[in-house]
């Protein structure tokens, strides 16, 4: 027997089973803690930048502005959580614990080797990310 099939695809948002969407779309995001993964590209100077700070959803480097180019990101939650705006970022790809990939990574769970010391929560090898870089977030 199969699982019953709980993910639902929508304009490149894909809801994880268990989460909610957000109540609104597109820049007026309600980011009211419900997480939604997001693999719409995004303006960026670079991949990282772009998924990172959340940038603007874009389809082609026309969308974007003059030193910004349209990249596909990885998996995030953009459009869930508040864009950050970052002083100095660093890239760090230093492993991290987490319920999974994505979230050790956008939350910048605990540095770990082998073990994580919140239960629950394993240690994942993480994309390159902006953990231990300061930001503010943008509402």
């Amino acid at each position: 027997t199969r699982a019953p099939q709980s993910s639902t695809i929508t304009f490149a948002e894909i809801e994880l089973p268990g989460l909610l969407m957000p109540e609104s779309t597109g820049s007026g995001s309600n980011y009211s803690g419900e997480l939604v993964v997001s693999t719409s590209p995004r303006c960026g100077a670079t991949e990282v930048e772009a998924r990172e700070t959340c940038g603007n959803v874009c389809a082609t480097n026309d969308d974007c502005v003059s030193g910004k180019f349209c990249y596909g990101v990885a998996t995030n939650y953009c459009g869930s959580i508040p864009p950050r705006v970052y002083s100095n970022p660093i890239v760090s790809f230093v492993p991290r614990c987490g319920t999974d990939e994505i979230s050790a990574r956008t939350f910048c769970g605990e540095e770990c080797k082998f073990f994580c010391s919140t239960p629950g929560e394993i240690c994942h090898g993480v994309l390159q990310n902006y953990c231990g870089s300061e930001y503010t977030e943008v509402s």
